[in-house]
């Protein structure tokens, strides 16, 4: 099953307490929430085009029980994310083989300029997320590690637009006393692919 959408999100990077103290919080409101475990398998070329043109390919295993294949391509007024659901079969084709599923998926990366077999796995990321709905926006709080390293971010996703987002993003950093970024975020996949980079 495939799914075509657009993303309205904001998001920041959390200190280790400032993730704490969210999650205690919103942990105390809905006690019955469960933690969301994800392994995002990352893939590229050897040149990394998808990167540099702000592009994410990524297999996520969602609970070791669902797993999605995903394009995401990033715009400044929202992104689009083409999902195609994948049977474990189809995605042990994909990691361990570089066979790509029919799909919306493979049908958008056919028409960029390098073929399937261009596109390898550059690294992975284990994410544990706690999502709390609201009317208008999904509050997403996130534990990353990937490469040795450990961080922690909040995103919101609006339903209609970024400025939406945006809003409520202030509203909660208003709430938890979390002081204004001094620099742009950098999304988790590109965070995890730029360590990979700088090994190189």
């Amino acid at each position: 099953m495939s799914n075509v959408s657009k993303e309205y999100e904001s998001r920041i990077m959390l200190t280790e307490s400032e993730y704490f103290m969210i999650v205690s919080h919103f942990m105390r409101l809905h006690p019955e929430k469960q933690f969301i475990k994800n392994i995002n398998i990352y893939y590229d070329t050897k040149d990394y085009y998808l990167t540099k043109n702000h592009i994410t390919l990524r297999i996520r295993i969602i609970d070791d029980n669902r797993r999605e294949l995903t394009l995401k391509i990033s715009h400044p007024d929202g992104d689009d994310e083409i999902n195609d659901t994948l049977t474990k079969s189809d995605a042990d084709s994909l990691i361990n083989n570089g066979i790509f599923p029919n799909g919306e998926v493979k049908k958008r990366l056919l028409t960029l300029p390098y073929s399937l077999n261009d596109y390898h796995e550059i690294t992975t990321l284990e994410n544990t997320r706690l999502e709390i709905e609201n009317n208008d926006h999904l509050l997403v709080i996130d534990k990353n590690i990937y490469s040795g390293i450990t961080d922690y971010n909040l995103e919101i996703e609006a339903n209609d637009s970024i400025m939406i987002a945006m809003m409520w993003m202030k509203e909660y950093m208003k709430q938890f006393n979390i002081a204004m970024p001094t620099e742009k975020y950098v999304g988790k996949a590109h965070r995890a692919i730029n360590e990979v980079l700088k090994k190189n």
